[in-house]
């Protein structure tokens, strides 16, 4: 094995549990994993504000999710808003541009957020009905596995704590060590928030996203047929926010209204598969 995965935590979407739910408390909790092997009490490194052995200090969190607040619904206003075409968006962004090539067969690599903001891992196989599904928390403890075009892969992060964005996602062969495949956060990143789509919203550009829930079982993680979510992401400069709206406090006789970044507020109104989104 390489890096001890225990240091995922910084690499990747999981929220602290004394925090809220950014990479923030993540990294620092990763620094602890990491200075742990030092004489250092385990105090030294619970606060936010330390600054490492070295002086480096903490790294502003990539970004951050949250629940959108929801303030209510009223009356679906006269102006059509935007139309998204639901059917398409499903699940779509679970197949960006981001792959490897497993056993001959390319992967798409992505990611979602549960309702409670827990980071999860997708791995799509090229011809396979659904992805693979990997609760980063309890990759802390074991390496996934992935079958593919008959190789078998251990599923392992290399985490950066001081500079999460170069922590490495990577599959190696179980039976030749050589054949290695790796994805930096900061790439997995880029391509995900780059495959929702484009939403102008309150004077800024958020990408829309609309996906199957998580279910985990004592077999592991799968996509949930029976619920879905939408989410709203904006990036500003190196930073991204995250908003989650759960698919069922979006009516279909009225607008919900939810707070997004800064408290701008939106509407959001269901119709089958058409979602309308207002400005107000």
């Amino acid at each position: 094995m390489k890096t001890p995965i225990a240091l995922v935590a910084a690499a990747l979407l999981a929220p602290a549990a004394y925090a809220a739910p950014t990479l923030e408390g993540s990294a620092v909790a990763a620094r602890g994993s990491y200075f742990a092997a030092t004489s250092l009490p385990a105090s030294a490194f619970r606060s936010a504000e330390f600054k490492g052995l070295t002086g480096v200090p903490l790294q502003k969190p990539p970004f951050q999710a949250v629940s959108a607040p929801q303030e209510g619904t009223r009356g679906i206003p006269l102006a059509k808003g935007t139309e998204v075409d639901l059917g398409a968006l499903l699940n779509a962004h679970l197949k960006s541009q981001l792959t490897v090539t497993l056993g001959g067969k390319k992967s798409f690599i992505g990611g979602v957020f549960d309702r409670q903001q827990n980071a999860f891992l997708t791995v799509w196989v090229e011809g396979e009905a659904a992805p693979l599904v990997f609760n980063i928390k309890g990759l802390l403890d074991k390496a996934g596995t992935v079958v593919s075009g008959g190789a078998v892969y251990s599923l392992y992060l290399e985490a950066n704590p001081l500079q999460p964005l170069k922590s490495k996602i990577t599959f190696e062969n179980k039976a030749n060590e050589d054949d290695l495949q790796s994805v930096r956060l900061g790439k997995l990143l880029e391509a995900i928030e780059a495959s929702g789509q484009a939403l102008p919203l309150t004077g800024q550009s958020y990408r829309l996203f609309y996906y199957q829930d998580v279910q985990e079982t004592a077999s592991g993680a799968s996509l949930n047929p029976n619920s879905r979510t939408f989410a709203l992401i904006l990036k500003e400069g190196e930073e991204m926010h995250v908003f989650l709206i759960p698919e069922e406090t979006v009516p279909s006789d009225k607008m919900a209204v939810f707070k997004v970044y800064k408290d701008k507020r939106i509407g959001l109104q269901k119709d089958g598969k058409t979602l309308r989104v207002f400005e107000l």
